[in-house]
């Protein structure tokens, strides 16, 4: 053989196969964080708001040359938060598809049900994209789970499960309108004991009725009538009011990031019109 082909072919052969590669730095948008999420009808987190940051990772390495080829997306000494899982149609062996991402999910607990989001890569574009996203969709669930667990909240889960499905119901929809000026009242679950009465065909059982009252006669001759005592209702204490729930930073914080989506959306609205106009 060519000496000067040999040597080239040993260069070659000598040279390190790369193992690692360094993914994109991670773009700074208030969107990646829990005050900016990006939240849909269902409370999860709208991808297609994401679409402007998914460039940030065009140069993103195949996944074998990620810092940890078996966890595609997640940098080095990067901890893998609870309730966040790999998928890969492709390793699995499932013919007809090709989908691969991360999956957020959070079981079911007293007040909430099981919820869970993909994200794919085909969709999101990046294995880091679906990574970001699928640990902020979980860091969402979880912050949405404190609120529901504080101290006023968790009595009125307790006290009245209805009224608290319809809290969490508000705050999942992220609604703008302010909760009005009424109280959700629980209803009181201890019952009264009751009296016991005897039977007139009991030989000897005491008379189960009160002899009525005399009339008092007062000094000046006339008689006052009876009456029945007065009883002032007893109100239920209220639960929750409007102004524990307004009060609630996380309730504000919410209802300020669905403002903003309703301004986002009024400005692609209004594009898209100038683009059909055109």
């Amino acid at each position: 053989p060519n000496p000067e082909v040999q040597k080239e072919d040993d260069v070659v052969a000598a040279a390190p196969t790369p193992t690692s590669a360094t993914l994109p730095a991670d773009p700074q948008d208030r969107r990646l964080t829990l005050e900016g999420v990006m939240l849909d009808s269902e409370d999860k987190i709208d991808i297609a708001a994401y679409e402007d940051l998914m460039p940030a990772f065009a140069n993103e390495p195949p996944p074998n040359l990620h810092p940890n080829p078996e966890k595609p997306g997640v940098r080095a000494n990067e901890k893998l938060p609870k309730g966040l899982r790999l998928w890969d149609d492709i390793r699995q062996g499932h013919t007809g598809k090709d989908g691969a991402g991360w999956i957020a999910v959070r079981s079911a607990s007293q007040h909430e049900r099981k919820k869970e989001k993909w994200f794919n890569i085909r969709i999101c574009g990046s294995w880091r994209m679906a990574f970001l996203l699928a640990k902020l969709q979980r860091a969402y669930w979880d912050e949405r789970a404190a609120w529901l667990r504080s101290p006023a909240n968790a009595v009125a889960a307790s006290a009245n499960p209805t009224a608290a499905n319809a809290v969490e119901s508000s705050m999942a929809a992220a609604s703008m309108t302010p909760p009005q000026e009424s109280v959700v009242r629980g209803q009181a679950t201890t019952p009264k004991k009751g009296r016991s009465r005897a039977h007139p065909e009991d030989p000897g059982a005491p008379s189960a009725r009160k002899a009525p009252r005399k009339d008092v006669t007062t000094s000046d001759g006339a008689q006052e009538q009876n009456k029945p005592p007065t009883t002032k209702p007893i109100e239920d204490a209220p639960l929750i009011t409007s102004a524990m729930l307004v009060s609630s930073v996380r309730l504000q914080q919410i209802m300020e990031r669905q403002r903003e989506q309703l301004e986002q959306q009024e400005k692609q609205q209004k594009q898209q019109q100038l683009q059909q106009q055109q």
